[in-house]
């Protein structure tokens, strides 16, 4: 039984060594590692140029309530006109004539 209780003893000794080892060796991989992702990151802190704060835009007061109004009508009225002009008319012209084709066709049934 000594031996045996030898031979367990020697295996439980060497693998709580081994794992202390390698559980230190991790955590300093870990902490090593850490260490120089800080250091990059300061070096190319350094290198790129200091950016400044971008000025606010000023601000600028509308004369009145009633020349916003007017302001955001014209706008609309643009977006409208810009929009029919990219309809493509022929083909909304030929879409109607012939629903309105089926319509009489229905009626004349």
């Amino acid at each position: 039984m000594t031996r045996l209780a030898g031979f367990v003893g020697g295996i439980v000794l060497s693998g709580s060594t081994i794992y202390l080892c390698v559980t230190e060796l991790r955590s300093r991989t870990h902490y090593n590692s850490f260490v120089l992702r800080e250091s990059r990151a300061r070096l190319e802190a350094l290198q790129k140029p200091a950016t400044l704060p971008e000025n606010p835009k000023p601000y600028i007061a509308r004369p009145s309530l009633l020349e916003t109004m007017k302001d955001r009508w014209n706008a609309e009225l643009e977006g409208v006109w810009r929009w029919s002009q990219n309809l493509d008319h022929v083909k909304i012209r030929e879409g109607l004539e012939e629903k309105a084709g089926n319509v009489v066709a229905n009626l004349a049934k």
